[in-house]
């Protein structure tokens, strides 16, 4: 999931010009507000289907479950690639929002899947893992315009937008063997018979732990689990008490800080940029 938001969140920056101009014939000089208000549109339907997936995303995942969703986000993505496929600019813009569908409904199942499946100690790496792969997948967009031609990527342009599809036929395939069955935080939201939900929190922590530890873990998270149900329950007004505030604004901060250095603007629009600046 992390390949598939860096690639495709800065895909256009080196392909806009070639699809817009070279494809779709718009020209360079006579329509060069267009082509600018095009791509504009383009990147911003992105963060919109990311934005919607988010929202809806959670609530959807504690009703269906985190398996059906991720499959569902790695189907909606080879149905994206063909939307991918056809030269005009409605169709970029459905997929351009499908895209971020996609990368929010993979970002945030990751998320929720490794916290409640992965060891506290792994978790770190994980996240680490997520983000190399998250700029892996931007060098990978970004560096297409350095190596290929203007006229191979407006040639095979086709192919530069096809190609992450590959990484979402090997997670579909991996799915089955990465992730058996649902996560156990899901087994006890689910299963109300204590036996039966003991066994598949066995079957799940079995993925990762030998059948001891994961029989012992089982029973450890279900007795939490009856401990937390007599805490109270906290909602989202509770963030802004006294006890959460400096976490709430450290993380506002971090997320402010992301946003102001400017990385994602250069991410999407430095081919544009460079080209007025060079005239």
């Amino acid at each position: 999931g992390g390949f598939y938001f860096g690639y495709y969140l800065v895909i256009y920056n080196p392909l806009g010009y070639p699809v817009l101009v070279g494809v779709l014939g718009m020209n360079k000089e006579v329509d060069s507000s267009k082509i600018n208000t095009t791509l504009g549109l383009i990147n911003f339907l992105f963060p919109i289907g990311a934005l919607v997936s988010v929202i809806l995303g959670g609530r959807l995942e504690s009703k269906l479950g985190r398996r059906i969703i991720l499959y569902s986000g790695e189907i909606l993505a080879l149905i994206t690639l063909v939307i991918y496929m056809f030269p005009n600019i409605p169709m970029i813009c459905i997929a351009r929002f499908l895209s971020g569908l996609v990368t929010g409904i993979n970002l945030e199942s990751y998320t929720i899947i490794m916290a409640e499946i992965l060891p506290s100690k792994l978790i770190s790496i994980g996240n680490a893992l997520a983000f190399f792969l998250i700029g892996l997948g931007i060098l990978m967009g970004l560096v297409c315009q350095n190596i290929f031609s203007y006229d191979t990527l407006v040639s095979y342009w086709r192919i530069f937008l096809l190609y992450p599809g590959l990484v979402s036929i090997f997670r579909l395939c991996s799915f089955p063997c990465v992730m058996p069955t649902e996560t156990p935080e899901y087994i006890m939201d689910t299963h109300k018979d204590l036996e039966k939900c003991k066994g598949e929190l066995i079957k799940a922590y079995g993925t990762i732990y030998t059948l001891e530890t994961a029989t012992e873990m089982a029973e450890e998270s279900m007795q939490e689990r009856a401990n937390r149900n007599k805490m109270e329950v906290l909602g989202y007004i509770d963030m802004f008490k006294k006890r959460y505030r400096k976490a709430l604004a450290a993380s506002c901060l971090l997320a402010f800080l992301y946003q102001f250095c400017g990385v994602n603007y250069f991410s999407v629009y430095s081919t544009a940029i460079f080209d007025d600046m060079a005239g």
